[in-house]
C-alpha cells in the first residue's frame, strides 16, 4: 500500500508530461502511433501496478528471491516491462521499412517527440526499479552516524564545483575542434540522418542521450560556451564524491578523503572537467559508483547495489563509448573474483543475476541499434580504428 501512495504523484506527473509531449508535437507523421503506443503502455503498466498494489498487496516470492530484499516485486516487474517497451520502440524506430522512413525522415518534430518520450520513459522505468529495490534505511540514524563525514565530502564537492565552473566561458580560452563538433552535433540533432536522427544510440562514441540533454540546454540558455561545458563540469565535480565512496569502501575513511582531495586539485581532472571534447570525465563519475556497487552486491548479496551498478553502466553507455569496455571488464572482474573467492561469489549469484539482467535491459536500446544498424554502431571503429578484434574488425575497420 505505501509504495502505491509514494509513487502516485510521480506517476501522475510523468503521465501528464508524456501526454503533453504527444499533443505538442502533433500527429502528422507515420510514426506517431508508435509513440502513442509507448506512452499508453507506460501509463497502463504504471497505473495497473499501483492498483494491484492497493488491491492485492505484494507478490509472494521464493526464499532465494527474498534474500535479495526487494521491497516491491510488482514495481520491479513494472519497471522492467517499461524498459523492454523502450527497447521495442527503439527497434521499430530503427527497422521501419524504407517507404515509411521516407515519409518520416524529414519530420524533425516527430524525431524530437520520439526522443523526449523514449528518454522520459527510459528514465521512468529505471526510477521504478531503483525505487523498488532501495535499501531500508533510517535516515536520521544514518545522519547521526555519518554527519561529519557527509559534511566534509559535501564541502569538498562545493569547492570542486567552484574550481570547475567559475569562468567557464573564458577558460580554456578557445573552443577546440572536438568541442565544436560535439556542440554542432547537439545543435543539429534530429535534423540529420544517421545516429543523430535517433536517441539512445551514439555518434562516434558520444551518446545521443547526452547530446539530447545538451541540445535542450542550448535551446533554453542559448549557444554559449558555458552551456557547452556545464555538463562535464558538473560530472567532474560529482566525481569527487564517487571516488571517495569507492576509496572509502576499499581502504577506509582516511584514504577515501585523501583520494577526494587529490582528485579535487588534480590539474588534468580540472582541465577535462572544463571542456567537452574528451568525454572520459564521465567515467570518473560513473565508474567509481559502478565498482563500489559491484563490491556491495557481492558483500551484501542484495538487489539494490546490483541495480545501482547496472544503472551506472547503462547511463555511462548513453554518455560515452568507453562504457562498453567496462561492460566486459566487470564480467572479467567477477570471474577473477570467483577464482579467488569462489564461495563468496557463488553465494552472491542471485544478486549477480540481477545485475546482469538489469544491465541488459538498460543497454537494450543500444544493443538493438548494433543489430539493426551495425554500420552506424561500428562507425567509429571503421573510421578511427577504435578497437580491433579478429575477423570481425577485418570486415568493419
Amino acid at each position: 500500500m505505501k509504495y502505491a501512495q509514494h509513487l502516485s504523484w510521480p506517476a501522475v506527473l510523468v503521465s501528464i508530461i508524456l501526454i503533453a509531449v504527444l499533443g505538442a508535437c502533433g500527429w502528422q507523421d507515420t510514426m506517431a502511433i508508435y509513440d502513442f503506443a509507448l506512452v499508453a503502455s507506460t501509463i497502463l503498466v504504471t497505473i495497473g501496478t499501483l492498483i494491484r498494489l492497493r488491491l492485492h498487496g505484494e507478490l509472494q516470492v521464493s526464499s532465494r528471491i527474498a534474500t535479495l530484499e526487494i521491497q516491491s516485486m510488482r514495481v520491479v516487474l513494472a519497471g522492467c516491462v517499461i524498459l523492454v517497451s523502450v527497447a521495442g520502440r527503439q527497434w521499430v524506430q530503427l527497422a521501419v521499412p524504407q517507404s515509411v522512413e521516407a515519409a518520416y525522415v524529414l519530420n524533425e518534430t516527430s524525431r524530437i517527440r520520439y526522443a523526449i518520450i523514449a528518454n522520459a520513459v527510459y528514465l521512468w522505468g529505471w526510477m521504478l526499479v531503483l525505487w523498488a529495490v532501495r535499501p531500508r534505511l533510517d535516515v536520521r540514524q544514518w545522519w547521526g552516524i555519518h554527519r561529519t563525514e557527509a559534511l566534509l565530502v559535501s564541502s569538498l564537492m562545493v569547492v570542486a564545483t567552484a574550481m570547475r565552473i567559475v569562468w567557464l566561458n573564458d577558460y580554456p580560452n578557445i573552443i577546440n575542434g572536438d568541442e565544436g563538433l560535439i556542440g554542432w552535433w547537439a545543435r543539429t540533432m534530429f535534423s540529420e540522418s544517421g545516429p543523430l536522427a535517433y536517441t539512445l544510440t551514439a555518434m562516434d562514441g558520444v551518446g545521443t542521450f547526452y547530446l539530447t540533454l545538451l541540445r535542450g540546454l542550448i535551446a533554453i540558455f542559448g549557444s554559449e560556451v558555458w552551456v557547452l561545458r556545464i555538463l562535464p563540469a558538473l560530472a567532474g565535480s560529482a566525481s569527487i564524491g564517487s571516488i571517495y565512496l569507492l576509496a572509502r569502501q576499499l581502504y577506509g575513511k582516511r584514504i577515501g578523503m585523501l583520494s577526494a582531495v587529490l582528485l579535487m586539485f588534480a590539474h588534468t581532472h580540472i582541465h577535462f572537467s572544463r571542456q567537452t571534447a574528451v568525454s572520459y570525465i564521465y567515467a570518473a563519475f560513473f565508474l567509481p559508483i559502478l565498482l563500489w556497487a559491484l563490491w556491495q552486491l557481492v558483500a551484501t548479496r542484495r538487489a539494490w547495489p546490483a541495480v545501482v551498478a547496472a544503472f551506472m553502466l547503462s547511463m555511462h553507455a548513453n554518455f560515452y563509448v568507453d562504457a562498453w569496455a567496462w561492460a566486459v571488464l566487470t564480467v572479467l572482474i567477477l570471474i577473477s573474483w570467483l577464482i579467488v573467492e569462489c564461495r563468496t561469489v557463488v553465494a552472491a549469484s542471485a544478486a549477480i543475476g540481477v545485475y546482469a539482467g538489469t544491465a541488459l535491459l538498460g543497454l537494450g536500446p543500444q544493443l538493438i541499434w548494433s543489430v539493426v544498424l551495425p554500420d552506424d554502431f561500428f562507425r567509429g571503429c571503421r573510421q578511427m580504428g577504435r578497437f580491433c578484434l579478429g575477423g570481425y574488425i577485418k570486415r568493419h575497420c
